[in-house]
């Protein structure tokens, strides 16, 4: 039968309890560290699930550096008003055929 070397992990996120491989030397500092306006948010141990959130969240702030080649909202041009459309007709229902407005003697 073959061994694994794990060691259990709690994650400082979520809580969930996870076995990982062990690290080849001992960690010295947190998996995770920010620090913004004064603030500062710290993991030390993160579970697989959450570093991957971690790392997409990461991804998405840095496309806030890339260079927009698309304007947000709508595009008009010039000075040109936005196209009408017709107003939804709110009248009562209309009779199919004549012989519905015949009366009946």
């Amino acid at each position: 039968m073959a061994r694994q070397a794990v060691e259990q992990v709690q994650c400082d996120r979520c809580k969930r309890v996870e076995l990982q491989a062990p690290l080849p030397t001992p960690r010295t500092e947190p998996t995770f560290v920010a620090r913004y306006a004064g603030k500062e948010l710290v993991y030390g141990d993160l579970c697989s699930y959450c570093k991957g959130t971690v790392e997409r969240h990461l991804e998405e702030l840095s496309q806030w550096e890339r260079e927009l080649t698309q304007k947000l909202g709508p595009v008009l041009s010039g000075n040109q008003a936005p196209p009408v459309s017709a107003a939804p007709d709110y009248s009562p229902p209309k009779p199919h055929s004549q012989a519905a407005t015949m009366k009946k003697s």
